[in-house]
C-alpha cells in the first residue's frame, strides 16, 4: 500500500519513482545514503534503481526503537514492515495473544504443578512464538524495492533443472488475497496454486516445529528426577516425535493454512474500507479481534485433532 507525502513533498507517484544512487544521495544526503543497507544500495546502483517511497519510509522506520532495530537486522522482517505498515503491530499481537493464552492455561493449575513443568511451559512457549513469527511472515508480501522483490531477483539468476520452478514459485502472491504491489500482477491462478504452495510451507514449518518443541521436552523429561514424571501413581510416557510432528503438520497444512489466508483476506478488506481509511483505530481493533477469534477456534480444532490422534 502506498502513503503519500514524501521527503521532497512528493505524491505516491513520486513515491514508486526509481532511483539511481545519485538521485538517492541527493534525497537523503550523502551520509544517509552510504548508511542504506548493502541490499538496497546496490540497487540504486546496478539493478535499475531504489524506489523512493521504500527510501523514505526506511528512514522512518530505522528511527522507531524495536522495530527499527530488526528491519535493520533482519532483511526477512525489514521488507515485510516496508510492504505493511502494520506488519509489527500484527506479529505483536499474534505473540501477545500466544502469551495470554500460555499464561491462561497454566493459570488454571496450583502454584506448585506450574513450578514442577517450569521447564516444559518455556519451552512450548518459545516454541509458539517462533512458531507464530514464521507463520505471520510467510503470508505478508515482501516490499518491492527496485524493479521487482529479492525473491523474483534470485530467481531469475537460477539456471539448473529446478530454474523454471524456482521462478513460478517467486511469482506467486503471498497469500490468495495479497495485493499487487508496483509492477506486480497475479493471475487467479497463481492466487490458486498460492493455496497449496503456502499449505506445503505452513505443513513443513508445523512439523519441524512440533518436533523441536516435542523433542525439547522429551530431553527435559530425560533430565528430570523420576518421581516428577509420576502422575497420581502412573509414569507418564513422553510422546513419539515423529508422531507428533506429523501431527503438528497436518494441522498446519491444513487448518493453519486455510484459516491464516481468511484472517489476511478479512483484514484486507477491512483495512482497504472507508471506515478504516478515517478510522485508522478500527483497522487496528479489527487486527485483534479477527487473530483472537482465529487462535480461539485454532486451539478448539488442535485439541479435537490431538485427541483423535492420541497424543
Amino acid at each position: 500500500r502506498r502513503r503519500g507525502g514524501g521527503g521532497g513533498g512528493g505524491s505516491d507517484g513520486d513515491d514508486d519513482a526509481l532511483l539511481n544512487w545519485n538521485q538517492v544521495r541527493a534525497f537523503v544526503g550523502d551520509d544517509k545514503a552510504r548508511s542504506l543497507p548493502a541490499d538496497m544500495r546496490v540497487l540504486s546502483l546496478s539493478e535499475g534503481g531504489l524506489r523512493r517511497g521504500v527510501i523514505r519510509r526506511f528512514m522512518e522506520l530505522r528511527m522507531t526503537a524495536l522495530a527499527g532495530v530488526l528491519a535493520s537486522m533482519f532483511p526477512v522482517i525489514r521488507d515485510r514492515m516496508l510492504a505493511d505498515d502494520r506488519f509489527w503491530f500484527k506479529l505483536c499481537t499474534e505473540v501477545g495473544i500466544e502469551t495470554v493464552y500460555a499464561y491462561a492455561a497454566e493459570a488454571r493449575k496450583n502454584f506448585e504443578d506450574i513450578w514442577l513443568e517450569t521447564e516444559f511451559i518455556l519451552s512450548d512457549y518459545v516454541v509458539g512464538v517462533v512458531l507464530d513469527c514464521v507463520i505471520v511472515c510467510i503470508l505478508t508480501p515482501a516490499c518491492v524495492m527496485g524493479l521487482r522483490t529479492r525473491a523474483v531477483a534470485r530467481a531469475a539468476k537460477a539456471t539448473g533443472v529446478f530454474a523454471g520452478a524456482q521462478r513460478a514459485l517467486a511469482a506467486l502472491p503471498a497469500s490468495v488475497f495479497s495485493a499487487a504491489q508496483a509492477g506486480e500482477k497475479f493471475s487467479i491462478a497463481q492466487r490458486m496454486a498460492c493455496f497449496f504452495v503456502r499449505g506445503a510451507e505452513y505443513g513443513v514449518v508445523g512439523g519441524v516445529m512440533g518436533y523441536a518443541g516435542q523433542a525439547a521436552a522429551n530431553s527435559i523429561f530425560q533430565l528430570r528426577p523420576e518421581s516428577k514424571n509420576v502422575v497420581n501413581d502412573e509414569v507418564v510416557v513422553a510422546p513419539p516425535l515423529m508422531k507428533t510432528a506429523k501431527a503438528w503438520g497436518t494441522f498446519m497444512a491444513v487448518s493453519g493454512n486455510t484459516r491464516f489466508q481468511a484472517v489476511v483476506g478479512i483484514e484486507r478488506m477491512i483495512e482497504s474500507s472507508p471506515m478504516a481509511l478515517h478510522a485508522p483505530w478500527t483497522a487496528y481493533a479489527s487486527i485483534v479481534i479477527i487473530r483472537l477469534l482465529n487462535n480461539m477456534l485454532g486451539s478448539q480444532q488442535f485439541v479435537e485433532m490431538a485427541r483423535n490422534s492420541g497424543l
